[in-house]
């Protein structure tokens, strides 16, 4: 969070009328749309809460491999224990899931990967000659770490396409979604069809970024 608050932080300066809240989901739905993902259809109007002490305990994120934090015995029990307790369904969580198309993991951080910061640490596909971006341009920004998908500046359906590269990122959760019963239906439905993916994956976004809030007007405001 620190990070996106010093990125933001100029943003807020001009707007400040603008609730951190607003203007964080705002950052994450342009960045999907911007990277070349679906519309989202935000509402906005998000109070923010007057202390830390009023946000939901840290560490509540979905673990990368056993042993969880939970005691779940599977990464798919794991993955259902985090998001049924938000609301979510098996469809929504593996679209959600599908973020992962974007971004990448270091492992000076994660403890999931052995690439790290820089290009001697990078992949063939995050090296700073890379072309990630959808719009074809160079530049990946810091160089290094270990991506789930070759173009992971690009908001596509590639996380769901099948991939045997080791160069390619995939967790103990990502793996549960092609392989257990019940999530693998939305996972091949996904991987089969962009707009599918595109559908499910905004309108999870918009549920998972309203859970919680306070919204003042009541309702929220809706400028899309």
């Amino acid at each position: 969070m620190k990070g996106i608050t010093t990125y933001l932080s100029p943003i807020h300066a001009r707007h400040p009328s603008v609730s951190w809240a607003d203007l964080i989901q705002l950052a994450s739905a342009t960045a999907v749309a911007h990277a070349g993902g679906p519309v989202i259809p935000m509402r906005y109007g998000r109070v923010d809460v007057p202390s830390e002490a009023c946000c939901p305990p840290s560490g509540r994120l979905p673990g990368a491999a056993a042993p969880f934090d939970d005691g779940a015995a599977d990464a798919a029990t794991h993955l259902r224990n985090v998001f049924f307790r938000m609301g979510f369904s098996d469809a929504e969580l593996v679209a959600l899931s599908g973020a992962h198309t974007l971004g990448r993991a270091f492992a000076e951080r994660s403890g999931q990967s052995s690439y790290g910061y820089g290009n001697a640490k990078a992949t063939a596909y995050t090296k700073d000659s890379c072309v990630a971006r959808r719009d074809g341009k160079p530049g990946v920004g810091m160089p290094g770490g270990q991506s789930w998908t070759r173009h992971w500046l690009s908001f596509d359906n590639s996380y769901f396409q099948p991939s045997d590269d080791p160069q390619l990122l995939r967790l103990q959760t990502d793996s549960a979604l092609a392989t257990d019963v019940r999530f693998r239906p939305h996972f091949l439905r996904y991987g089969q069809s962009q707009a599918a993916f595109f559908e499910d994956y905004a309108k999870a976004h918009k549920k998972l970024s309203e859970l919680g809030s306070a919204f003042m007007p009541c309702g929220g405001i809706s400028i899309d």
